[in-house]
Formats: C-alpha cells, structure tokens, sequence
C-alpha cells in the first residue's frame, strides 16, 4: 500500500475530524437556538394580536383617539421588551434578499442573488475550513 494510504494515516485523518466534527456540534447545540426560536415565535404572536386590533381599530373606526393610539404605542413596546432575543443582522440582510422587490427595500436583483450566497457562506465558512483544513494539512504534510 502506497505511504500516502496507509492505515495510520487514515486513522489520524478520521480521528481529528471526528473530534472536530463533534466539538463544533457541542458549539452549535449550545447556542440553544430552539429556545431562542420558541421565544421569538411567543413575542411574534403577542404581536401579531396587537396588529389585528390596529386593522380593527383602523377599519372599523373612523376616528382613532389619542388614547388608543398611546394604549397601542405602550402595548407595543411592553411587548417588545418581553422577548430578549432578536434578529441579528444576516436574518434582516436574507430578509432583503428574498424582498427585493419591493419598493421600500431598495435593493436590485443582482445584489439579492449576492447576498442569497454571501450571507451563508459568512456564517459557514469557519466551520467548513476547521473541517477540511486539518486532513488537507495532513495529506500535504504526507506527500511532501
């Protein structure tokens, strides 16, 4: 068997990517993104309610008075500060991307297929590079 093939080489490649493989799920697992998701899912509820009093109130209303206007404004933001957790920027950028038709966006076609690939790979790419680096490094480290 070839000195590039041989068993223990094998061995070592497996090895370090299995425990780079597992270290990086124990970082993913701890960023406890289901809760994170369950909460903003409960404030998304809580606010979708309030907006369905807001097309009632604007549609069956003809006149809305200070008072409710300011009874929604602070129901609003006690909502709003219930929930700790909120998008961070990649989710407003795929957000625009998958939006860019719409006129408030401001953003082309072209720049939303950019960011449909930029924002992925930006998030991604640490992961991908410490587990290819390591069995490429080896196998480099092999042949020469």
């Amino acid at each position: 068997m070839p000195k590039i093939l041989s068993n223990e080489y094998l061995n070592i490649i497996s090895l370090s990517s299995s425990l780079i493989l597992l270290v990086l799920s124990q970082l993913e697992n701890t960023k406890e993104y289901k809760l994170k998701a369950y909460k903003m899912h409960q404030n998304a509820m809580f606010l979708d309610e309030l907006y369905s009093k807001v097309i009632i109130l604007n549609n069956y209303n003809t006149k809305i008075s200070k008072e409710e206007i300011d009874l929604l404004y602070n129901e609003y933001h006690i909502i709003l500060k219930q929930c700790d957790e909120n998008h961070d920027d990649n989710d407003y950028q795929l957000f625009r991307a998958e939006h860019y038709h719409d006129v408030d966006l401001n953003i082309s076609k072209s720049h939303s297929r950019f960011l449909k690939i930029w924002v992925p790979f930006k998030l991604y790419v640490y992961y991908i590079l410490l587990i290819l680096i390591p069995p490429t490094l080896l196998l480099l480290f092999m042949i020469f």
